[in-house]
């Protein structure tokens, strides 16, 4: 509850954490419960088509709508 507090305080200053979060995203630097898990899941981005890029991508527009 405080990272959400924290975020709509943010925006309601302005929007420049908004665009900062945006521009973070990175789905190489996720993490997963087990590495294992975050191993597979990382299989799987790379052997698709546009890879780690894609999935950011989509993520941002995500966020966005």
């Amino acid at each position: 509850m405080r990272e959400v507090e924290e975020l709509r305080s943010g925006v309601m200053e302005g929007s420049k954490c908004v665009i900062q979060a945006l521009s973070d995203i990175q789905a190489e630097k996720a993490e997963a419960k087990t590495v294992s898990d975050r191993n597979m899941i990382f299989e799987v981005i790379i052997n698709s088509e546009g890879g780690f890029l894609d999935v950011n991508r989509k993520v941002k527009e995500g966020l966005r709508s």
